[in-house]
């Protein structure tokens, strides 16, 4: 039989009479008026208020009878009354669900063509207005009219709240793209390194090498100065010119290597992030030793439409650990070498292309070395002012 819903509102605890007492303890139920439910093998839910009522009466008639600690939804409370981190937690959502709906959680900006995003909402926060703000008392109209006062670059600025959500309407001026991008002066472009011309794409200047030329570090690739019919002007040169580049690569991986071994979690440090400011709720002491690693993770609450709340917890764990020594073979030696070399490859070549590698692998004083020399295109322009051209 279930127990019943009121039992386990108001809590309940658990009676097993020994098996030579059973018949004797249902009896004592029914003489004393005791709520009570059968369970499995012989026990009895019986309510809260009723077991000291059930416990004088098998008492004065000898019944023998283990009891439960105290089950139902007054156990739950009492567990929780006991950790403090959880009620301060559900004070926290409480305190979030009641006033945060009168604050700014997010910015929506729509109609901008050229001004970036976090442009207006540095301005926006500039005159007052950003996440975090709380917004009841807020004159929109106004702060629209201050916004297109300091800063000109919008014709037209419309903020409105949708929920917690700012919706911010917008209309450039004519003047918005030399906002943001301003005259450059005249520069060149020169080698950053040794290399020999595979290509180029000139948007802006006149070139003065060609494609197959080696040039040294410094050497000019594309001039500022542009001859016209009647006059020459002096222009910021702009594009790429495109190098073969040749390099050497060298890994080294012991043989023997430091392992860790051992892990053991000794601290633990439980916050609350509330709008970017830190809030410990729970810190444990434990041990360090000289070898620790700190491993954190974050998790952000979200309303059920998917809407993140400017709260977050954050967990953060310090896990101690011992080294051993240990030896590794050839094969795993040379995978991890690969493994390494494949990242430093990628960050050397970055967007330009392999053309041919050479690999060697040697075993030296405890050592696996991979070396690797590798032919690669990379850009190697990189813009000057005119000021250095004449030096």
């Amino acid at each position: 039989m279930k127990i019943r819903f009121h039992e386990k509102l108001f809590g309940y605890y658990v009676f097993l009479p020994q098996k030579k007492d059973r018949t004797r303890f249902v009896n004592l139920l029914l003489t004393t008026h005791a709520t009570a439910s059968p369970l499995a093998d012989g026990a009895f839910a019986v309510a809260a208020p009723h077991k000291k009522r059930v416990l004088e009466a098998a008492d004065k008639q000898r019944v023998s009878v283990s009891v439960s600690p105290l089950c139902g939804f007054p156990s739950l409370f009492l567990r929780v009354q006991a950790r403090p981190g959880i009620i301060v937690g559900l004070f926290l959502f409480c305190f979030l669900l009641f006033f945060s709906s009168r604050h700014v959680w997010r910015i929506e900006i729509e109609g901008n063509d050229t001004i970036p995003d976090y442009v207006i909402e540095e301005n926006l926060r500039a005159i007052g207005f950003g996440v975090g703000t709380s917004y009841p008392n807020t004159d929109f109209v106004a702060l629209g009219e201050e916004y297109r006062t300091k800063f000109p670059h919008l014709s037209y600025v419309s903020v409105y709240m949708q929920g917690t959500v700012a919706k911010v309407k917008v209309r450039e001026t004519d003047k918005a793209d030399d906002l943001i991008e301003e005259e450059k002066p005249p520069s060149f472009l020169v080698a950053d390194r040794d290399a020999i011309i595979h290509s180029m794409s000139i948007s802006h200047g006149t070139p003065v090498v060609s494609l197959g030329q080696v040039v040294k570090k410094g050497d000019i690739l594309v001039s500022s100065l542009v001859q016209g019919a009647h006059v020459d002007t002096l222009i910021a040169a702009e594009g790429e010119v495109v190098g073969e580049l040749s390099e050497e690569l060298m890994v080294e991986i012991p043989l023997q290597r430091l392992q860790k071994t051992g892990e053991k979690r000794v601290k633990t440090q439980i916050s609350v992030i509330f709008f970017g400011k830190r809030i410990n709720i729970f810190t444990n002491s434990g041990k360090m030793g000289p070898r620790y690693d700190t491993i954190e993770s974050e998790k952000v609450w979200r309303l059920p439409n998917g809407i993140p709340l400017p709260l977050s917890l954050r967990v953060s764990e310090a896990v101690f650990y011992e080294t051993e020594e240990k030896e590794i073979g050839h094969a795993e030696a040379l995978r991890l070498a690969q493994k390494e070399m494949k990242e430093r490859l990628a960050s050397v070549i970055g967007d330009g292309e392999l053309l041919g590698k050479t690999q060697t692998v040697t075993v030296k004083d405890g050592k696996l070395m991979l070396v690797l020399t590798v032919r690669y295109t990379a850009n190697i322009a990189v813009s000057r002012p005119l000021s250095e051209q004449s030096r």
